[in-house]
């Protein structure tokens, strides 16, 4: 089920998003919340890891045509397991499977 923009506007005010964090979202899907996290927030990195190649695919598709370069760069998609990927930079981390 996708999030529409107020909610996951109200999933950064709880997190206390800011500038200064390094958000990792687990399960990215299409990589809406990624993008919303460098449009709406401003942070200094936004990663997205998805295990299904479809969603990662269309992920990074969507991100080249919707984001301009200077966003891109602070954006990044990892196509894989998260129970296996290293994300110790991160200071936020969300994680909306059921």
């Amino acid at each position: 089920m996708a999030l529409d923009e107020d909610q996951i506007k109200k999933i950064f005010k709880i997190a206390k998003l800011k500038q200064s964090d390094v958000f990792y979202d687990l399960g990215s899907g299409n990589g809406e919340i990624v993008r919303q996290a460098i449009t709406i927030c401003n942070v200094k990195k936004a990663v997205g890891i998805e295990i299904d190649y479809l969603r990662f695919i269309g992920s990074v598709i969507d991100t080249a045509s919707l984001m301009t370069k200077k966003e891109q760069a602070r954006i990044e998609f990892i196509r894989g397991d998260f129970e296996k990927i290293n994300f110790a930079d991160a200071t936020v981390v969300y994680n909306g499977l059921s």
